[in-house]
């Protein structure tokens, strides 16, 4: 008799995992135009109207879609492709930035609110002229709040026109704003009488 066996999940893990997500979701509100703004040299940090702006949009429009292709390298040309797939039409606001984590690099490539018509369809391109980086990082504030609605198709060709890259909206991350003020809200500390916080539960 042939027997599988299963693989142990460390209970580690599984918290180091919970904590993350719970850290990404307390910040994104106020953050998730904080690389986009920060320009050629990842500069930008401080009171930036930009990200207060798509801040409010993203509460006005309602959700926020999140996706990241694998490490880059200099002369890699994105193709995004935005295709309305509903009846009615669509507010998008791509932001599409080349992320060099180490060297605190946030190039944005992409970056314009439109309307996009029922059926229609637009294509953004970017070249990384940068060099190897983390990722094309691809976020997105919309009122399109499923997958269905809204077609993306996302591809990287290298600089001698090699596919390296290629994924559709199925990969994205999409979180509505009440979803992720929820989840701030309880993941934030609770302030003590004395003005701190209280670390204790």
């Amino acid at each position: 008799m042939l027997e599988r066996a299963l693989p142990t999940i460390d209970r580690r893990t599984l918290m180091a995992g919970a904590l993350s997500a719970a850290s990404i979701l307390a910040i994104l509100p106020t953050s998730i135009a904080a690389d986009d703004a920060e320009g050629e040299h990842g500069k930008g940090h401080g009171d930036d109207p930009f990200k207060a702006e798509r801040r409010k949009r993203f509460e006005e429009l309602g959700y926020f879609w999140q996706a990241t292709s694998p490490s880059i390298h200099l002369g890699d040309t994105l193709t995004a492709t935005f295709t309305n797939r509903g009846s009615a039409p669509l507010t998008i606001w791509p932001s599409i930035i080349i992320m060099d984590h180490p060297n605190h690099h946030n190039e944005s490539v992409v970056d314009e609110e439109l309307e996009l018509a029922a059926g229609a369809e637009r294509v953004f391109t970017a070249v990384n002229n940068y060099g190897v980086a983390n990722h094309f990082s691809t976020r997105m504030v919309t009122d399109a709040s499923d997958p269905a609605m809204l077609g993306i198709d996302i591809t990287i060709v290298d600089a001698s026109g090699t596919l390296t890259t290629q994924f559709n909206e199925r990969a994205f991350w999409v979180k509505s704003w009440t979803e992720v003020m929820a989840a701030r809200e309880e993941h934030m500390p609770t302030k003590s009488g004395a003005g701190g916080h209280d670390h204790s539960s």
